[in-house]
């Protein structure tokens, strides 16, 4: 139904850009927490931590995609070390990065 008072329908959102906040608005119902499994040798550091990852194993954003989600992640102030995790070769790619405020980042997450 036309709604000539409703300002959404003269401006919509981009597709792109409302599937994103719908991302960022649900990480809890779209991805799941892993632990990672010990190493034997005990030379790997990050064994027995927490790691987010997409609940759809063939998930993937490519470069751009992973980008603007990383920045509306920071932007809504839900980036933190785990979310940082969703963040790997297997899913992501990432060539620019920008952090206007990484104030729940630690210096471990940054180096994941």
């Amino acid at each position: 139904m036309y709604d000539k008072d409703n300002p959404l329908l003269h401006h919509p959102s981009p597709l792109q850009e409302t599937s994103l906040d719908y991302i960022v608005d649900n990480l809890s119902k779209i991805c799941k927490t892993e632990t990672t499994s010990p190493d034997p040798t005990g030379s790997s550091s990050n064994s027995g931590e927490l790691k987010l990852k997409f609940k759809d194993d063939q998930a993937f954003f490519h470069t751009e995609l992973s980008e603007h989600l990383l920045m509306r992640l920071c932007e809504k102030k839900k980036l933190d070390d785990l979310v940082l995790t969703l963040f790997n070769s297997e899913t992501t790619r990432l060539r620019h990065v920008k952090l206007r405020d990484a104030s729940k980042l630690s210096v471990k997450g940054l180096r994941t």
